[in-house]
Parts: C-alpha cells; sequence; structure tokens
C-alpha cells in the first residue's frame, strides 16, 4: 500500500475493479520482493516497502487456501507509467474513499491493519 505525503492511497484499476498494486510471488522469490517488482512493473515506480500491514488468509471454498500480504511504502513521486497490458487507470484516494472503492475483502483487511490487526482469516462467499 503506497502512500503519499498527505496520507493518499496508490490504487490502480484492473478489468474495471480499484485495487492495489500487486501481483503473485515467483518461485524464490520473498512476498517482500514480489510487493515492489509487482508495484514496478504495474506503475513505473521504484518504492521500498517499510512495513508488513498485514497477512490475510485467503480461502475459498473448493480451492487450496493462499497467504496474502500487504506491505506500506512511502510514495516520493506520482510519475505513474501504468502497465498498459494489464492497467486502465490509476489514482491516489484518501483512506476513506479507497476503502469504499476497493473490493470488500481487500478493504476488509486494510480495515483491520488500521485497527491494528497484523492477521485476518477471510473466507470469500460466492
Amino acid at each position: 500500500m503506497a502512500s503519499d505525503d498527505v496520507g493518499r492511497w496508490l490504487l490502480v484499476r484492473h478489468r474495471g475493479r480499484w485495487q492495489l498494486p500487486g501481483g503473485l510471488v515467483q518461485r524464490g522469490e520473498s512476498p517482500l520482493a514480489a510487493a515492489e517488482r509487482e508495484t514496478s512493473e504495474e506503475t513505473g515506480l521504484s518504492l521500498r516497502a517499510v512495513e508488513l500491514v498485514i497477512v490475510a488468509w485467503v480461502a475459498r471454498r473448493g480451492h487450496p487456501g493462499r497467504l496474502v500480504f500487504v506491505f506500506s511504502a512511502h510514495l516520493h513521486t506520482t510519475a505513474v507509467r501504468l502497465q498498459a497490458s494489464e492497467l486502465e487507470a490509476w489514482r491516489l484516494s484518501r483512506p476513506e474513499e479507497a476503502l469504499r472503492l476497493l473490493h470488500p475483502l481487500i478493504a476488509e483487511r486494510l480495515k483491520a491493519a488500521r485497527s491494528g490487526r497484523r492477521f485476518v482469516a477471510q473466507v470469500p462467499v460466492r
């Protein structure tokens, strides 16, 4: 979760949905390195993650569960260059607005983190 000097969060839109920059961990890569790499690939920004914000265990019925890591980073520039093959738009949003725009599971993770929790288990309803 990248934020600027006034606390706005960087969001990207993928297939019509607002989300945080990120993606999957590659073999042999740490979650921290994956977060930095994916953010760079998607936005052109070279950010250094500074803190693990929250870990979520997400288990959909009929599928193996997965861990989701959210790291924080400080945004020093807004010279965003979107990965056109994957993303449609980007924006900086105040946290309250971002929580309304993001998928409910992502918003739940961030709300939990804001309340001081570091872990959340989620079972999406389908």
